[in-house]
């Protein structure tokens, strides 16, 4: 072999890497290509292969039991609202939190908010224990569980309540991006009062429909998502179209969750905020 000949083919090995690393981050998967393809999980775009899934109740058990015990994962929950023509171009997103956490209370959420008058929210929070460190544009340290709600309602618990104790209307297996995944289908304005959080979205809607579906991974045992959807008429007589999007990826993946390295801001000794240094460090999700 000669030496152009051995250079062209060193060149064409390192591209195959470079191909075959980039593939590796993207295709199988970093958290957000999967988060954000599980947000698109639905009965539209999958395929289903049995109709009535023999093992959904030990799939529901084994997924209760498995994804309760995760140590780590990483969420997406998303609102929608098809209602708001102005926010088509965002594809009707209103609300959406991005959630890394490690058990049993170190959380790390990016909350993005559409206000009409106020344009696009955005800020981001660590919590671990009771202690929240808040960037609203710089980094401080705020009071103590000031988020605890908003942290444990975005964890997968809640769902897990309803596989463990509720009978589906429907359940099937589908297919979707080579996975396999059970569809479990309930009418939630059924459920007993210790899932109001759930209860309470359909409560909004006077006359109209209100679903409820789980997906759970079958290959891997783990919850995969929630998706809560609204049509219809609200008490006060307007128009209702929104969805609900909790989605679950990255069990027991090594995530780590720690403080911002510094602070923009401490407290004085009158309790007001002072800044003692403008560059805001950048604090990644898991990846």
């Amino acid at each position: 072999m000669d030496t152009s000949t051995y250079a062209i083919a060193l060149l064409v090995l390192a591209l195959a890497w470079i191909v075959a690393f980039i593939r590796d981050k993207t295709d199988k998967g970093t958290a957000e290509v999967k988060l954000n393809n599980l947000i698109r999980l639905s009965k539209s775009n999958s395929i289903k292969e049995d109709e009535e899934f023999a093992q959904w109740s030990s799939t529901c058990t084994r997924s209760a039991e498995l994804s309760w015990e995760a140590e780590t994962y990483c969420a997406l929950t998303v609102v929608k609202d098809f209602s708001e023509e102005g926010l088509k171009e965002k594809d009707y997103t209103v609300m959406k939190w991005r959630l890394d956490f490690v058990r049993p209370d170190r959380f790390h959420i990016t909350q993005e908010l559409w206000d009409c008058e106020l344009g696009d929210l955005y800020d981001q929070w660590v919590t671990i224990g009771k202690d929240n460190y808040q960037n609203a544009g710089l980094w401080f340290h705020d009071e103590d569980g000031r988020h605890d709600g908003i942290n444990q309602g975005l964890l997968v618990n809640k769902y897990l309540g309803v596989i463990r104790n509720q009978a589906p209307e429907r359940y099937s297996a589908h297919r979707y991006l080579g996975e396999r995944f059970l569809l479990l289908e309930y009418d939630p304005r059924a459920f007993p009062e210790q899932h109001a959080e759930i209860i309470d979205l359909c409560k909004e809607v006077q006359q109209g429909t209100c679903e409820f579906h789980i997906w759970i991974n079958i290959d891997t045992g783990y919850f995969a998502k929630a998706q809560v959807k609204i049509q219809g008429t609200s008490n006060d007589g307007d128009r209702v179209d929104a969805e609900l999007h909790s989605v679950f990826t990255c069990y027991n993946e090594k995530i780590t969750i720690t403080p911002p390295p510094w602070l923009n801001a401490v407290s004085d000794s009158g309790g007001s905020n002072r800044i003692v240094n403008t560059e805001v460090p950048i604090l990644p999700h898991h990846e």
